[in-house]
């Protein structure tokens, strides 16, 4: 689904010419009716984590960029599985750093509640430290019109255009998270443009075209075959 997984397997020794990039689909049409982010400078940037609390995750580098920031200019909504022990830890963390006003841990969500959950957002942060292949939560914003601030690592940058769609920021690094946050609690106008860009790369997520998409390649491998046969 990523280049990146792509350029994985040819370095391992998989032929280049056997391999080929389709991106993860959605069904795009829950989130069709997504609100555009509210353009209201002077009301908190709304901001979402949606994915596991553990440390891979990079949730821990969110709370350290999110503390950063001026009292009344973010809020924050996580939604996700807890690691063990994780939904005490994070209370801790979040009294520790003096933000559990301004955050809200939601716990996990079913998937029909993803869209409704995009729409109460302004802005959707993946900051993954590790090396994420094609992270289907990005595309789920994409589709709901909302820009995306993600770590530059894996196959991320794939689905992010910086400035575009979204940010990207270096992996585990607080402070340029912190910046982008800022930057975008300051400019609702910047962040509701990059959600409608955000809005028209989603039709590349399309389910009914990567349905189509993949039963042309087997289409492909099917003639290939008989090609083959045919010439025996």
């Amino acid at each position: 689904p990523s280049g990146y997984h792509r350029d994985l397997y040819t370095r391992a020794g998989y032929p280049a010419s056997r391999c080929r990039v389709l991106a993860n689909p959605i069904d795009l049409t829950p989130y069709g009716e997504a609100r555009p982010p509210q353009p209201d400078a002077s009301s908190p940037l709304r901001v979402l984590f949606l994915g596991s609390s553990g440390p891979h995750k990079g949730l821990h580098v969110l709370l350290d960029a999110f503390a950063a920031l001026p009292p009344g200019a973010a809020l924050l909504r996580i939604h996700g599985r807890d690691a063990p022990d994780g939904r005490q830890a994070l209370q801790r963390r979040l009294r520790d750093l003096g933000i559990q006003d301004r955050v809200v841990h939601g716990g996990p969500l079913r998937p029909d509640a993803v869209p409704r959950a995009m729409a109460d957002a302004d802005v959707v942060v993946v900051p993954s430290v590790c090396a994420e292949n094609a992270p289907l939560t990005i595309v789920e914003a994409m589709a709901a019109r909302r820009p995306v601030v993600a770590s530059h690592v894996g196959g991320i940058p794939e689905l992010v255009r910086p400035g575009v769609t979204g940010l990207l920021v270096p992996p585990g690094h607080a402070p340029a998270l912190t910046a982008a946050l800022r930057g975008l609690a300051g400019d609702r106008g910047l962040v509701r443009h990059m959600g409608e860009e955000a809005g028209r790369h989603s039709a590349d997520h399309d389910l009914a075209a990567h349905v189509d998409t993949l039963v042309g390649v087997y289409r492909e491998l099917r003639a290939a075959r008989r090609a083959g046969q045919d010439a025996e």
